[in-house]
């Protein structure tokens, strides 16, 4: 999947990225002298975010947006078999690849080049 690995990074760090740019609010209330280096820092994941979850947002609700968020929204990339062996994706194995690969096609489409 290494056409996809850079979007795979920015799904799996989407939490991450939420996290920081909270973090970094607070921060630049009280920033001083590091405030310009961490606007721009905020600015560049605010993009991040509004990326992936305009991706998102182009999703099919209940079947593809489930599996993005159990597979890579977590936190952590979880393995496949956890995901179509779990209820979180009550279909087979086959349907949940050929899905998946669907997905990031989509989100390649529609935001990879913006990555």
């Amino acid at each position: 999947m290494g056409e996809y690995d850079k979007l795979i990074n920015y799904l799996s760090n989407y939490k991450q990225f939420k996290s920081r740019l909270e973090a970094l609010e607070i921060q630049l209330e009280y920033a001083g002298e590091l405030e310009e280096e961490l606007a721009r820092e905020k600015e560049e994941l605010e993009r991040k975010i509004g990326l992936i979850e305009a991706g998102l947002d182009a999703l099919d609700q209940d079947q593809e947006l489930s599996l993005i968020r159990a597979k890579y929204l977590q936190g952590k990339i979880n393995r496949d078999n956890l995901i179509y062996d779990s209820r979180l994706f009550p279909y087979s194995s086959s349907q949940y690849y050929r899905v998946k690969r669907q997905v990031l096609e989509k989100l390649k489409e529609n935001i990879g080049d913006l990555l």
